[in-house]
C-alpha cells in the first residue's frame, strides 16, 4: 500500500514548515493536514460512538436496538442449507443461511451454527 492510499477521500492541504496545523499527517518532504476533519478508523466513525456513548449516559433506554428474527427450517436436503433468515437492518435486509458442518449431520454448504455465534459475538 503506498503511503496516501490509506488516506484516499480525504482532502489534503500541503504544508512545508513545521507550524501548528491541527490534525496532519507527515511523509518525507512535507506535512499535509486532513482537511476532513471526520474521527475514522478502520471503517469506523469514532464521533458516531461518542455520539452514542453521550446519549446512553443521559438515556440507557436509547442504548436499546431490539433485533426480531424469525427463521424456518428447511427439510429440502436439495436446497443446501438446514435454516434460513432474514435479518432486517437500518438501511435494507440480509439473508443467512445456515448449514451444519457434515460431522454435525449437515452437508458443510454454508457457514454452521457455532460460527454464526461466533461471529455475532466479536460484532
Amino acid at each position: 500500500m503506498k503511503f496516501f492510499d490509506r488516506f484516499q477521500g480525504l482532502s489534503l492541504t500541503k504544508k512545508h514548515d513545521n507550524t501548528d496545523c491541527g490534525r496532519f499527517i507527515a511523509d518525507k518532504y512535507a506535512y499535509y493536514v486532513l482537511s476532513d476533519m471526520t474521527n475514522v478508523i478502520n471503517n469506523t466513525d469514532l464521533d458516531k460512538i461518542s455520539q452514542t456513548v453521550a446519549n446512553g449516559k443521559r438515556d440507557k433506554e436509547s442504548l436499546k436496538r431490539p433485533v426480531k428474527m424469525n427463521g424456518e427450517w428447511n427439510l429440502d436436503p436439495t436446497k443446501g442449507y438446514q435454516f434460513r433468515t432474514e435479518l432486517l437492518f437500518e438501511k435494507g435486509k440480509g439473508v443467512i443461511e445456515i448449514d451444519s458442518p457434515s460431522f454435525l449431520g449437515g452437508n458443510g454448504n454454508r457457514l454452521g451454527p457455532m460460527a454464526w455465534l461466533v461471529l455475532l459475538h466479536v460484532l
